[in-house]
Order: C-alpha cells, then structure tokens, then sequence
C-alpha cells in the first residue's frame, strides 16, 4: 500500500488538489493508496498534532511512501519520510511530465 506524502501548511485547500490527482493517478495503475486528505477532511477542527497522529499511524500501515513536489519544505512530511527512511519503506518520488505524475527515483 502507498501512502501519499507532501506539503500541506501554507497551501490552499492544504493543497488537496495535489494529492487528489496523485492519488488518481496511483489508483489507476491499480495501486492500493492512502492520503492524508481522506484521512483528515478540509473542514477538520482536529489540532495539527492530533491530525499528525492520524497520518503517522496510517503511514505505518503502508510499505511504500509517495513523495509530493515539494516535500522538503514541510515539516510534516519530512517526518514521513524520515519514519519511512528508518522502516525501511519503498520511496517513490513525484516527477512530472506532460501532465502526468510518473513514480521515479525509487529508493528502499
């Protein structure tokens, strides 16, 4: 299972639209996907942390991690990725070309 990491602080809509479509576009090559956005809706009253606690423990429940654009400037998902990098998770990172978000640069 895939779980779909980026940036969200600071963005519109908490940038829902990027993980939809990333979220799309996984789904359709048949891929099993979590992201944050179906775990937390926009209209969430949860604290930060509290939404935090929620994505880590869905992390957990994966074997591989998505990598939004972006990522390295938000602190939640630079966590992710650490929790990832320490579980040994496949790591998948977003590139996009002609519109679609191609899985590239994976690492273990």
């Amino acid at each position: 299972m895939i779980y779909i990491s980026g940036p969200m602080t600071g963005y519109d809509d908490l940038n829902y639209p990027a993980f939809d479509y990333a979220a799309r576009e996984l789904r359709f090559n048949c891929e099993n996907v979590i992201s944050p956005h179906e775990i937390n809706s926009l209209d969430n009253t949860d604290s930060y942390a509290e939404c935090l606690r929620k994505r880590l423990f869905a992390l957990l429940l994966c074997d591989t991690i998505y990598m939004l654009d972006g990522w390295c400037g938000s602190k939640g998902a630079t966590l992710e990725h650490h929790i990832a990098i320490t579980l040994g998770m496949r790591r998948l990172f977003q590139e996009r070309t002609n519109n679609h978000v191609m899985q590239s640069n994976s690492e273990r």
